[in-house]
This record gives structure tokens, sequence and C-alpha cells, in this order.
């Protein structure tokens, strides 16, 4: 189980039960008491989307041929699709080590531990199930959600495995423990569960891309300059979101552990 120190002092305590807009208010709060980590972390994942670009630029760079005529020729379709893919596959897989990085450091900030960029991305190292409960969830929301029909299905989902990955980080019980766990977890709680997080994914997903789509239609700025600061923007709020996952599994957790009022005397 999860080993903590329950301190409840300071305006806003790590461990306790909130409503859903302050689980979200809290995210921001939580987010700036830790941006010792959460800003290296964040970084770090803009440095990675960088190098990505970088190698996408490289590998769709115009090449010489032997015929004359095809000097600097574009690169072929297959040269294209091996781009993107790799570029996505790196993305992907740091936004996940770095998103478990986010939940480790309010779980060991709850643990009594004090985390640091460093000792989080270890953690997430040596702890892959955090990551790969993460990416499950996201890959099947995603899939559910693509399709009118399969919504409710998602949400059904959503609503009972919405906390495995804070799960998986603070009580590291596996990755079919931590599913397991989270439906447990979110027992009488799952129409609230499944909105915050929805606001959270809107969070994380949604808001760069108005803050980018407005900078090109607002500024004369660069397309490449404006493509920067939304991702600034989006690996910052992904830090938002890892911190208001983990501060959603200790509002439940908290739920499930207060005591249930007793009854009126027959």
């Amino acid at each position: 189980g999860i080993r903590r120190t329950r301190w409840r002092g300071g305006a806003d305590p790590l461990v306790r039960q909130r409503r859903a807009g302050q689980i979200a208010g809290s995210a921001f709060v939580w987010w700036w008491r830790k941006r010792s980590v959460y800003l290296p972390l964040g970084l770090i994942l803009f440095a990675s989307a960088a190098v990505a670009a970088l190698g996408e630029s490289y590998l769709l760079r115009p090449r010489a041929t032997s015929n004359l005529a095809e000097v600097g020729a574009p690169a072929s379709l297959w040269q294209v699709g091996l781009a993107l893919l790799l570029g996505f596959l790196l993305q992907f897989c740091a936004a996940l080590w770095i998103f478990a990085a986010g939940l480790i450091a309010l779980a060991d900030e709850a643990s009594g531990i004090r985390a640091t960029a460093a000792s989080s991305m270890r953690t997430a190292a040596r702890r892959p199930a955090t990551a790969v409960v993460v990416a499950l969830l996201y890959v099947t929301a995603a899939l559910l959600s693509s399709t009118v029909v399969l919504l409710p299905i998602a949400a059904w989902l959503l609503s009972r495995w919405a906390v495995a990955g804070p799960v998986s980080a603070m009580e590291a019980n596996g990755i079919r423990g931590a599913f397991h766990r989270s439906s447990e977890l979110t027992v009488g709680h799952r129409w609230r569960t499944l909105w915050v997080t929805l606001l959270f994914g809107l969070l994380g997903l949604g808001v760069a891309s108005v803050v980018g789509t407005l900078l090109l239609l607002l500024t004369s700025w660069a397309f490449w300059v404006c493509n920067a600061i939304a991702a600034l923007v989006a690996v910052a709020l992904l830090m938002v979101v890892a911190a208001g996952f983990s501060l959603q599994y200790l509002d439940v957790q908290e739920r499930q552990q207060a005591p249930t009022p007793a009854g009126p005397a027959g």
C-alpha cells in the first residue's frame, strides 16, 4: 500500500478531499510549488520534441541524385512515412516517461520524500509500469473515442480507470493491479471522476493548439516561433495535468478511507 506522511499544513495541503473545481485549481498550485521538478521535466520534454523535429527535417531534406535533372529531389513517400513515424515514437515515449515522472514526483511528496526531476525520472525508468499504464489508458481512450458509437464505452472505461496512472506511481502494484485498484477507488465517484478527467484532457490536448492557432492568426511571427511557444505551453500544461491526476487519486482515496456516517439510532 501507499506509504505517506499525512501532513496537512499550508493553504492547500496535498492529501485531502477536494471538489472537482478544487482539483483543477490545486493542480496549478502544486505545479507552482513543485516547479523545481516540473519545469526541468517540461524543458526535457520540449528538448525531445525539438530533437524529433530536427530529426524529421534531416530525414526529409532534399537529396542529391546521380541524375542531374533531379538534384535536390524531395524525399520519397516511404522516407516521409519513416520520418514521421520515428518522430512520433520519440515524442510519444518521451511524453510517457516525463508524465510518469510527474506522477511519481507527487507520489514521493505524499510519502514525505523530497523529489527532484532527476530522481523522478530515474524512478520512472526503474518502474516502467507507470508509463505503460498511462499509454494503455491514452491509446484505449483515443481509439474508442474516435467513433460516436464507441464513445459510451470510452466514457465508461475512463470513469473506472482514470486514476490508474497515479495508482501505479503511488502504490506500485503493477499494470493489471493498477487498473483493478482504480476501479475500486472510483466506486461511487465515477461521474465526477469522468468530468475531471475530461477537463484535464482538454487542458492537456486542446489549449496549446488554440494558443498556436491564435498566434498564427493574430501575429506576424514566423511559423516556427508560434509552434515553439505552443509547444512550451503544451509541456507546461502536461505537468499540470500530471499533478491534477495525482490529486484526483489522493481525493478518491481519502473519500474511500473516510468513515461512513452512522445512521440514526433505531
